[in-house]
């Protein structure tokens, strides 16, 4: 199994290593979450079967916990807080604002780590052939 941490790392397809997993960007907070079904330079399929990213919420959850785990230290050594309030809001808020981040993130890591395509370079080519040979 080739990963690649760069293609998981800018969201790209694990098979070709150029196609975008998601239709728009992670900054457009009401389509963040829209997917491609494939690959639009491969084809690769992006939904290797129904239910496949019930997974992805084990990696969320746990970067997330290091989130959490990291803000709450680091909001001790520079403030110490008294109230349990600032705690929960040093430890929250980064979480919330990096949403489309984590679900991005963990699917992109459930995809390449758990999906079974392997790079392949010549994916692209054949996509295109397979493609023209269609029309």
């Amino acid at each position: 199994m080739s990963v690649s941490i760069k293609a998981m790392w800018s969201l790209r397809c694990p098979q070709c290593r150029k196609g975008k997993m998601f239709q728009h960007s992670g900054l457009n907070i009401g389509k963040f979450i829209k997917m491609n079904k494939s690959c639009p330079k491969c084809g690769c399929n992006f939904e290797p079967e129904p239910g496949f990213y019930f997974g992805a919420m084990y990696f969320s959850y746990g970067i997330n916990m290091a989130i959490m785990i990291s803000c709450a230290v680091a909001t001790y050594v520079l403030i110490n807080p008294e109230s349990t309030v600032v705690w929960i809001l040093s430890a929250m808020i980064p979480c919330l604002m990096l949403v489309p981040f984590t679900f991005r993130f963990s699917r992109a890591l459930m995809l390449h780590l758990f999906g079974g395509a392997s790079y392949k370079p010549g994916a692209i080519e054949k996509h295109q052939s397979e493609q023209n040979s269609l029309k």
